[in-house]
């Protein structure tokens, strides 16, 4: 950096350029200095060759063909499990649908017999007497089945 004077009237002053002169150091153990260059530069190439073997290591079990033709298979199979337990569903709801009708009809017959009796007037109670009918037996395979009004003859 450069020192500008103020300028004055008169008489100029010359201004002196100085030069210096920067002389390498002479090194003192060109030995020692070589040794430990080697020393980082052989360091380097180990960490960087750990660093490749470890990431070819990776890369290689990654993109095992082997592997993934592995799991290719498992998914196949996993989706062909997945077809055969729709395609069983679909036939099981199918069957659940035609006999839904039958299911239906039953509860609705259930829930009459239940209305009837909670009525009590229509449905059968096993506490009332009825009376018996009277059945004549013949030995010649007639018989006579009598009711209050009617009689009856069966082979």
């Amino acid at each position: 950096m450069e020192h500008n004077p103020r300028r004055r009237r008169g008489r100029t002053r010359a201004t002196l350029i100085q030069t210096r002169s920067f002389a390498p150091k002479t090194k003192i153990s060109s030995l020692f200095d070589g040794l430990c260059n080697l020393l980082i530069m052989s360091s380097l190439m180990g960490v960087i060759f750990l660093s490749l073997e470890h990431h070819c290591n990776v890369c290689r079990s990654k993109c095992d063909v082997f592997s993934i033709a592995k799991e290719l298979n498992d998914i196949s199979n996993n989706l062909t499990d997945m077809k055969n337990s729709y395609t069983y569903l679909e036939s099981r709801i199918l069957k659940f649908s035609e006999e839904l009708p039958k299911i239906e009809g039953q509860v609705d017959i259930l829930e009459a017999l239940a209305n009837t009796i909670e009525r009590g007037n229509f449905g059968w109670n096993p506490k009332t007497h009825l009376a018996l009918p009277n059945v004549d037996v013949f030995l010649n395979g007639d018989f006579k089945v009598k009711t209050a009004n009617k009689t009856k003859i069966s082979w």
